[in-house]
């Protein structure tokens, strides 16, 4: 029973994250969105693999409730968390603000993977949430780069203000 309200409870983060996403102004442009989902998908899904079935740092519960949630979370929480707070990154202009939003990112990652733990949907073998937390800087700041790299390729104004002749 415990673990069912696990899982409910990573299905109702899950609406929640992708239904605010959609709901909060864009400062991104729908392809730049797009791309950037599609990078974050593919480097989570690369780095989990690593990290569960080279590596065997950790291990991922081998029943299907579980696991749907574990999926959830890696290709649809993630992502969407990832894109959501490099919205908010693009709309502060002061350093603190951005350190602000960065440690609220990460924090929440990592109380999103406690509650992984907590229901035994994944359990870490030789990992420690700090490693997490490395992961999740890296995972932001390659996207960081892969959407200045996108507007530098294809002309996009790099502060995050469109110009009118950029909408879609």
């Amino acid at each position: 029973m415990l673990k069912l309200v696990g899982i409910i409870i990573f299905i109702f983060i899950t609406g929640l994250f992708v239904t605010s996403y959609f709901i909060f102004s864009r400062k991104l442009k729908k392809k730049e969105e797009f791309f950037l989902f599609m990078i974050i998908l593919n480097v989570i899904i690369d780095a989990t693999w690593i990290m569960t079935e080279e590596m065997k740092l950790i291990v991922i519960s081998q029943k299907i409730p579980e696991y749907i949630a574990f999926l959830l979370y890696r290709s649809v929480t993630i992502p969407f968390v990832v894109l959501f707070f490099l919205r908010l990154l693009l709309a502060y202009r002061t350093p603190f603000s951005k350190v602000l939003v960065g440690s609220g990112y990460v924090i929440l990652l990592l109380l999103l993977e406690s509650l992984l733990l907590h229901y035994k949907i994944i359990t870490y073998i030789n990992w420690f949430l700090s490693y997490s937390s490395i992961c999740y800087i890296i995972l932001m700041v390659i996207a960081y780069v892969m959407l200045a790299w996108y507007r530098h390729t294809f002309g996009q104004k790099k502060d995050g203000v469109l110009n009118e002749s950029d909408s879609i």
